[in-house]
């Protein structure tokens, strides 16, 4: 009878320490997991983006090689990764700027194909187009950062003036930030996992470039990331006519968002 009660002691011993240590464990788990999450988190608020996490690719076209030089000098004083993505066949920029060499065949979506294959991973992903003006590469960098920063971004723009989106702001951050549902494609700024997410797509598809916006903040909702307009920043264009068949860029649209469905999910 005494082995009995001692054997029935032990056993109760042994459950008592299996569950405390079942307990130990399963909070080390949520502590590390919590620990995580907050890091994650953090990582998008606390200076993870410095200007050394930029890569700027500035789209080139006959007629704009002399105001996109303009934009490419003003933009290697600030930031060191900075590519011209030129679709004049006939016209080649010095051999110490970084080239992507393209023909007259490419508009757009051609450019944006070449350029979102070549940034590489974990950087912002900046486009501007080569007939944008009046761009304060200083303020705009710091804000970007700064918006970067301290907020889950997906896409940050300044306000450019020759868009066609110019009152569709969905509500307001700040006076100057406002999420906006599209903020147009002559200039913007993407985050690095939106662009890894995106980046085996065809663009090619859309030809004109219609629709790679709707796509990408497509993918922003998906992963509840913001769409940013900066309205302290103002930018324009030399000319805002587009010398295209609009109906044939919406065709275009339209089968470069039936590419996006069928891959993405």
């Amino acid at each position: 009878m005494e082995m009995k009660y001692l054997m029935i002691g032990g056993l109760f011993v042994l459950i008592i320490v299996g569950i405390l240590f079942i307990m130990r464990n399963s909070n080390k788990g949520g502590n590390s997991f919590k620990k995580s999450e907050s890091k994650e988190i953090n990582t998008q608020r606390d200076g993870k983006f410095t200007k050394n996490d930029i890569s700027l690719y500035i789209f080139n076209w006959k007629k704009t090689n002399e105001n996109t030089l303009k934009l490419y000098n003003k933009a290697i004083k600030i930031i060191d990764d900075v590519t011209i993505v030129n679709s004049d066949e006939n016209y080649k920029f010095n051999e110490n700027i970084k080239t992507i060499q393209l023909d007259d065949s490419y508009y757009y979506g051609g450019q944006y194909d070449s350029a979102i294959k070549d940034v590489k991973n974990n950087k912002i992903f900046g486009v501007i187009v080569g007939d944008t003006i009046n761009v304060d590469f200083n303020k705009l960098i710091s804000k970007l950062l700064n918006t970067y920063n301290n907020y889950n971004v997906g896409i940050y723009s300044p306000h450019d003036l020759r868009s066609w989106w110019q009152n569709n702001v969905l509500y307001d951050i700040t006076n100057e930030l406002k999420v906006v549902d599209n903020t147009d494609v002559g200039i913007w700024f993407l985050n690095p996992k939106i662009v890894k997410q995106l980046k085996n797509l065809d663009y090619n598809i859309s030809y004109f470039g219609w629709g790679i916006d709707v796509i990408t903040i497509k993918q922003c909702k998906k992963e509840n990331l913001l769409v940013i307009r900066d309205y302290s920043i103002k930018t324009d264009q030399i000319d805002k006519s587009t010398g295209y068949d609009s109906s044939k860029a919406k065709h275009y649209e339209k089968k470069l968002i039936e590419h996006y469905e069928k891959y993405i999910n």
